[in-house]
C-alpha cells in the first residue's frame, strides 16, 4: 500500500484512470486498495502486484528491446505442438511450443511455449519440452516420477543459488538483484529512459516469479526489484533522505527482501530460463 501511494501521484497526474477522476467515481486504485486489505494469500498479493505493475508499464514511451535473437518458427519437429505444464496450487496448464532456439556456444537449445488459458509464456530446455509434449500426448494429471525427480534437482540447485546471492548481496552491501536474474544500476530519475523495464525478458522474468509465488519471500523480493524500476524509470512521488539516513532506509529496504533460501521452497516450481 506505500508502495502504491509513491506511484499514485503520476498515475493520477497522467490521467491513466488509476485515480478516480471525482468523489464519485471508483478508479483502479480504489478496487485496488480494497482488494489489497482484503487478501488473505500470497496468489493474491502477487496478482494485485503485477496489476500495479501493469498500470507503471502503459507509461512506458519506448519499445524494450530483445535480449535474445527472435525465436524460430521453423526447423524444429517440436515447433506447433502441444504441450502440458504442472504446477502447485494450480495444476495443469495446456499450451503450444510457438519457437524455438538452437545451441549457440554454450548455450542450450530452448523452446517457447505459450499457455493457452491466460498467454502466460516461458521458456523450455531439452528435457522439459519432452515432458511436456508428452504430457500432453498422454493425457496425463500429474507429472511422472522422471519429471518430479528433473524439477527436484532443478529447484535444488536454484535455492544455492539463490542462497549464495543472497550471501553476496549481505556480505557486500548492495542491492538485490531483480526477480529471475539480472541486475540493474538505479540512475537518473527522470523518465528519460522511457522504460521501466531494461528488456522484455527481464519483464517477463519479473511477472513469471510472481505466477505462483511459493512463499511470501517471492513477494517481497518482487516488490524491491519493481520499486527500483520504478525509481530508476522517474514513477515514485518518494525518495529516500539524502546521507547516511538516505543509505540507511535503502540498505533495510534491500535487506528486508533477502531471506533464507529455503523460504523460496515448494514442491513444483514453475522453471524459468534467463
Amino acid at each position: 500500500l506505500d508502495f502504491e501511494e509513491w506511484l499514485a501521484p503520476l498515475l493520477g497526474r497522467l490521467g491513466t484512470g488509476w485515480v478516480a477522476a471525482g468523489r464519485k467515481d471508483e478508479g483502479a486504485q480504489e478496487v485496488w486498495q480494497l482488494s489489497c486489505r482484503a487478501a488473505t494469500t500470497v496468489n493474491e498479493l502477487a496478482e494485485l502486484l503485477g496489476t500495479l505493475e501493469e498500470a507503471v508499464h502503459a507509461l512506458q514511451t519506448a519499445a524494450a528491446p530483445n535480449e535474445r535473437k527472435p525465436w524460430r518458427k521453423e526447423g524444429h519437429e517440436y515447433v506447433g505442438q502441444q504441450a502440458r505444464r504442472f504446477f502447485a496450487g494450480f495444476g495443469a496448464s495446456d499450451g503450444r511450443i510457438s519457437g524455438w532456439l538452437p545451441a549457440e556456444g554454450s548455450d542450450p537449445p530452448l523452446w517457447h511455449m505459450v499457455h493457452g488459458d491466460d498467454n502466460d509464456e516461458e521458456d523450455l530446455d531439452e528435457t522439459e519440452v519432452r515432458f511436456a509434449i508428452a504430457n500432453y500426448a498422454e493425457e496425463r494429471n500429474e507429472p511422472t516420477p522422471e519429471e518430479a525427480e528433473y524439477n527436484l534437482a532443478w529447484r535444488t540447485a536454484a535455492e544455492a543459488e539463490a542462497a549464495a546471492a543472497a550471501k553476496a548481496a549481505s556480505e557486500g552491501g548492495g542491492g538485490a538483484a531483480g526477480v529471475g536474474g539480472g541486475s540493474f544500476a538505479v540512475g537518473s530519475r527522470s523518465r528519460s529512459a522511457h522504460r521501466l523495464w531494461q528488456s522484455v525478458e527481464s519483464r517477463e522474468r519479473w511477472r513469471a516469479a510472481l505466477r505462483q509465488p511459493h512463499s511470501p519471500a517471492v513477494v517481497a523480493l518482487a516488490i524491491k526489484a519493481l520499486r527500483d524500476h520504478c525509481e530508476h524509470f522517474g514513477a515514485l512521488g518518494y525518495h529516500p533522505p539524502r546521507g547516511k539516513e538516505g543509505a540507511a532506509a535503502e540498505r533495510d529496504l534491500a535487506y528486508s527482501a533477502w531471506v533464507h533460501a529455503g523460504a523460496f521452497k515448494s514442491d513444483k516450481q514453475k522453471k524459468k530460463k534467463h
